[in-house]
């Protein structure tokens, strides 16, 4: 069983969509907004105008759980065009982008920070087996080239080629 709802915004419209089993889903969102201090647009709000004025209806139900939160979450977010949601639906996850500002400010904060050898281990462990596509990778190799820190490599007689003339064994 799956119900699409509707969290809706009585003060400005604004409203919210999303897939649930539950029939106390309203509930764990009033919770998680106050309990989590979650910085999503929904929780804002509720923080904000106060719990007492959204309002919780069913749009549809179903029986099939997958296929609610596969299609007809997708469908009514792209039919409706909610402000609160974060995402197209779905996987939580599909077309999200995250803000500019957010990612250039966990970039400052990381800058010049070194990484444990058991944190480059677990990076590579997760980024094992990932297909990258070609034109991100030329984009990362162009980048590469452009970078101020990237040092130039000095020719050495294992770097050499045909091109390179050997300096004689002393």
């Amino acid at each position: 069983m799956y119900s699409i709802y509707k969290v809706t915004n009585k003060i400005n419209d604004k409203f919210y969509i999303g897939v649930t089993k539950s029939k106390y889903r309203f509930s764990a969102h009033i919770s998680r907004a106050y309990s989590k201090n979650e910085n999503r647009p929904l929780y804002n709000a509720i923080r904000k105008y106060g719990e007492e004025n959204f309002k919780y209806e069913v749009l549809e139900s179903g029986k099939n759980y997958q296929y609610g939160w596969q299609k007809r979450e997708p469908y009514y977010i792209k039919k409706l065009k909610p402000q609160y949601n974060l995402t197209s639906g779905g996987d939580g996850i599909r077309d999200f982008k995250m803000p500019k500002h957010i990612i250039e400010r966990v970039a400052e904060k990381n800058r010049g920070k070194k990484r444990s050898p058991e944190t480059k281990e677990k990076i590579s462990k997760a980024l094992k087996g990932m297909i990258i596509p070609k034109e991100a990778r030329e984009n990362m190799r162009l980048a590469a080239i452009n970078s101020k820190n990237i040092k130039e490599k000095k020719p050495t007689g294992l770097d050499c080629q045909s091109t390179c003339v050997m300096a004689p064994a002393r």
